[in-house]
């Protein structure tokens, strides 16, 4: 079955993790030494990235994953949970019975599918400006430092920053959800130009770091 497109080399992306035009961000992570005090354990700009494409949408965007859990409550212990965010997290949207939570850079005038997750999303704009579109046809204009909490609905992104020529950016918290029902009929996860399983795209490691710039 057909699948999200690969960045080219013409990418507005390129091979770095941040975006052209977005300020670098910077991931840091705590753990505790021996000694039982707090320490760095990671200082970074992510594991890896997914940048997805889907076929015959004006869209183009990165996902850079900040970090992923796998049940709640969580395993510290030993530290569990750094082996399985880094080893475990292969592309989907959302972690069964866990959380996401990435960074997710638009390019200019960008334009999502039209989708439903199967998780509640807590998303906030960093960057730029979004239009966020309901199935229903309702539309709200989402500016820097906005939330919206996506509890499942069918929606999505239009990067509308400098009126369609500058990236956006967007930080996503996603949570998921036990299997909700409408009229008898369960909803389920689903994007509008992926033939294949919802949520996967095509995960590629950085050939250059992020400057510091």
């Amino acid at each position: 079955m057909a699948g999200p497109e690969i960045s080219k080399p013409n990418s507005y992306f390129g091979d770095a993790f941040t975006a052209p035009g977005l300020p670098v961000f910077r991931r840091t992570i705590t753990g505790h030494r021996q000694d039982g005090k707090a320490c760095f354990v990671v200082q970074d700009n992510g594991d890896h990235r997914v940048v997805r494409r889907a076929p015959g949408f004006d869209f183009e965007a990165a996902e850079t994953n900040l970090y992923t859990t796998f049940g709640s409550p969580v395993n510290l212990n030993n530290d569990d949970d750094l082996g399985a965010a880094q080893n475990e997290w292969k592309g989907g949207h959302h972690a069964k019975n866990g959380t996401r939570v990435t960074i997710l850079d638009f390019s200019p005038g960008a334009e999502t599918p039209m989708h439903r997750g199967e998780s509640i999303d807590y998303n906030v704009v960093l960057e730029g400006e979004f239009d966020l579109v309901l199935d229903s046809g309702e539309v709200t204009r989402m500016r820097r430092g906005d939330v919206n909490v996506q509890r499942a609905t069918n929606h999505k992104w239009v990067n509308v920053s400098g009126a369609g020529k500058e990236p956006g950016r967007l930080f996503n918290v996603l949570v998921d959800i036990m299997p909700i029902t409408l009229n008898g009929e369960e909803l389920k996860g689903f994007s509008e130009g992926y033939a294949g399983p919802y949520g996967f795209g095509t995960e590629r490691q950085p050939t250059q770091p992020a400057s510091s710039s």
